[in-house]
């Protein structure tokens, strides 16, 4: 008979057996798994097994979640089922790869979600299309055995000899370099998110470049047609180039000799520019005009009928009609500044007010100055005429200072005149050339249209900085030209004395 405590002890023997057996069965033999408790099934279909086998790992991005329960065969191949642990959810349209744990291991099932779908379902059948094999390892060497066969052995032994010369004695540099890019490696680390950002940013970048590949590759081959023919003109180019320095020389050059005056002409062109863009609708209708000008007076032209053995004659279409002093000629708005060609008094300033002053209803000069339409937007009104801004309404400098500004335009050019040692040269010995004596000291002749012009006695004010007369042209005064019937003047001398004028030695 058996005692208390016999039969305690069977007791307890019997409750850990039974804990034993009831834990190796879930957690060794998983038995729920067997019973399909706590999984749901999914069906591959796949062409091949690809290595797998029952209780093959399923991971989802590398962390297990079930495994392959079996492999059954069916006419199109093999329909691998795996069971899903319960609360796993793992997008339909996930791409499915067959893995390997090295290159001899165990293939294994993984997962790899491409959106956030809707999950699988117990019992769902996913295509052979979603699913990836890896390369077999026999092919694998086979591909290496005929990469291996076709290397040159003498270029391969060439080329480890030269690596090894490369990098002998290179030790201590290499460590450097190591540990250089384990410090770079460990600032990548730390920057990693703007490392992903930038690679993300670049991706439209990329996808743009991708769109223009062809018109790059276009463009690059443009590029090397461009190359060749400048490769083939390279001895023009050359020359050009080495051409260039005396052409730099002269602009220096040229730029010293205006340096004294060319700040002033430009300040003055501002008062230029703003008259221009005033009377700018008039210079664009002369623009207009002047070709169909140009082509009206070519076709007044045309060629007669051809001799033979001769070139056609050229005649004219034109019709001229010539009148001689009908109307006269203007000479109101000239006197007292009209100068004959017959006064060779001493230079002075050109007139600024010379224009003929007819009233506009006269016969005489109807295309001068006076009847000069105004600019659209004139301060004198639509269809005004006038002879200058001022008659136009126009101000665009006080009078003052318009009169001071020409005076010191006027010095300017004469004080830089008066530097240059070559033009001083030339005056200094012309004027003292008994030859070539200057304007004869005469009265100066009367005005055409009035009293006797007294106001040109010779030089004075700006017209004597360097207490010289002022010459103009060439800085030579007219020599004197005597004929058989005597010394000549006026128009005749101004014609002739050019060709008696010394050229100097």
């Amino acid at each position: 008979m058996l005692t208390r405590m016999i039969r305690g002890q069977l007791v307890a023997f019997v409750i850990v057996t039974v804990v034993g057996v009831t834990y190796a069965a879930v957690h060794y033999l998983r038995l729920p798994r067997l019973l399909g408790v706590g999984t749901y099934a999914v069906t591959l279909d796949l062409p091949r097994a690809g290595a797998l086998y029952e209780n093959a790992l399923v991971t989802l991005r590398g962390i297990q979640v079930g495994r392959v329960d079996r492999l059954d065969l069916d006419r199109a191949g093999v329909r691998v089922v795996l069971g899903i642990d319960d609360g796993v959810s793992i997008p339909a349209d996930s791409a499915v790869a067959i893995r390997s744990t090295s290159a001899i291991g165990e293939q294994y099932v993984d997962f790899q979600p491409r959106s956030a779908s809707a999950p699988l379902r117990d019992g769902q059948v996913l295509p052979a299309s979603q699913v990836s094999f890896p390369t077999p390892v026999g092919d694998l060497l086979f591909s290496v055995h005929q990469l291996a066969a076709t290397l040159p052995l003498d270029d391969l032994h060439s080329t480890v000899d030269e690596v090894y010369r490369a990098f002998r004695g290179t030790g201590e540099d290499l460590a450097a370099f190591l540990r250089a890019a384990t410090r770079l490696q460990d600032l990548a680390n730390a920057n990693l998110d703007p490392t992903l950002r930038l690679l993300q940013d670049l991706v439209p970048v990329l996808a743009t470049q991708q769109r223009l590949g062809p018109d790059i590759r276009a463009a690059t081959g443009d590029l090397a047609a461009v190359t060749g023919t400048l490769r083939s003109v390279e001895p023009s180019i050359r020359g050009a180039i080495e051409g260039t320095r005396p052409m730099v020389d002269e602009f220096d050059a040229l730029l010293t000799q205006v340096s004294p005056t060319l700040p002033q002409l430009l300040t003055d062109l501002i008062s230029t520019g703003q008259v221009l863009n005033v009377y700018l609708p008039n210079i664009r209708h002369s623009i207009v005009v002047f070709p169909a000008a140009v082509a009206s007076l070519t076709g007044s032209t045309a060629w007669g009928i051809q001799d033979s053995g001769q070139n056609p004659p050229l005649y004219s279409a034109l019709g001229f009609k010539l009148t001689f002093n009908n109307p006269p000629p203007c000479v109101t708005g000239y006197d007292p500044d009209r100068v004959p060609p017959s006064d060779l008094s001493n230079s002075r300033p050109p007139p600024r007010d010379a224009y003929c002053k007819e009233p506009k209803d006269s016969p005489i000069a109807v295309r001068g100055f006076r009847n000069a339409p105004c600019p659209p937007g004139s301060p004198t009104g639509p269809g005004s005429t006038g002879a200058t801004a001022a008659a136009c309404g126009w101000q665009f400098q006080p009078v003052a200072e318009a009169d001071a500004a020409y005076d010191a335009g006027i010095r300017h050019m004469l004080e830089v005149a008066a530097r240059n040692p070559k033009t001083r040269a030339e005056n200094e010995a012309f004027i003292g050339d008994a030859r070539f004596p200057g304007p004869r000291p005469t009265a100066p002749p009367p005005a055409i249209n009035g009293a006797g012009n007294t106001s040109h006695q010779g030089p004075n004010g700006l017209f004597s900085t360097d207490g010289k007369t002022f010459l103009n042209g060439a800085g030579l005064p007219l020599p004197e030209v005597s004929t058989a019937n005597g010394p000549v003047s006026g128009l005749e001398q101004f014609l002739l004395a050019p060709m008696l004028a010394p050229t100097g030695s």
